[in-house]
């Protein structure tokens, strides 16, 4: 019997995301912020509206596989990528982060500060984006999460620690328990890596007291 043929094509295709803010001379923080699976950025960006839009601008890059939540109706949501094609797919949603760090850094103050943020899945595609393009930034928020294995040798390590690195959890969070977090901190101590670790109380999500508690403590 005959088998099908895989091929690959590339093309063009628009990518969504969304900004909280306005980008202006008295900009302190630019925020590039991942959602998790199956969210969306224009929901996952209202973690934020609590920061002062005069001070932080936000950008929340959605995606770029859309489906419905919970069958073929409901609320359209997004995911970064599968374990198909895995290649491809980081490929192109590191080239989308790439060309809206581009677009955005060439619009700031010269004194802004780069904050990268990931949630849960969107852990990997922020890091994977980092590893891949290495931009200047300032501070990583790992939230919920683990951090891929395959990316942190040590030219990455050192790059890495050249900002602030933080990683938090829920007390509740009933992917990221207590098993997950010792191995997590157990890789940091073996690559190196300088993580500062937050613990909230709440399950798997974006906390919003545990986020400006951390602006309130380590953004002047």
């Amino acid at each position: 019997m005959q088998e099908a043929i895989h091929h690959k094509i590339k093309i063009q295709k628009t990518a969504h995301y969304y900004t909280l803010g306005q980008l202006s001379a008295n900009t302190r923080y630019l925020w590039l912020v991942c959602h998790g699976y199956g969210q969306s950025a224009s929901r996952f960006i209202q973690k934020f509206r609590q920061l002062d839009p005069k001070r932080h601008f936000v950008i929340a890059p959605e995606g770029l596989s859309r489906f419905y939540w919970g069958g073929v109706t409901g609320e359209v949501v997004a995911s970064w990528m599968t374990k198909n094609d895995r290649q491809e797919e980081i490929e192109d949603h590191t080239n989308f982060l790439n060309s809206i760090y581009r677009k955005y850094a060439g619009r700031a103050p010269e004194e802004c500060e780069w904050i990268m943020l990931g949630f849960s899945q969107g852990n990997a595609t922020i890091i994977r984006y980092l590893e891949r393009f290495q931009p200047s930034f300032n501070n990583l928020l790992i939230w919920a999460g683990r951090l891929p294995r395959e990316s942190c040798g040590e030219e990455f390590t050192c790059y890495l620690n050249q900002g602030s690195l933080h990683y938090f959890y829920g007390n509740e969070d009933i992917y990221v328990t207590a098993d997950r977090i010792g191995e997590e901190t157990e890789f940091m101590k073996h690559t190196g890596l300088q993580f500062n670790i937050h613990q909230f109380e709440g399950e798997h999500r974006v906390d919003k007291k545990a986020l400006a508690d951390w602006v309130n403590k380590f953004l002047p």
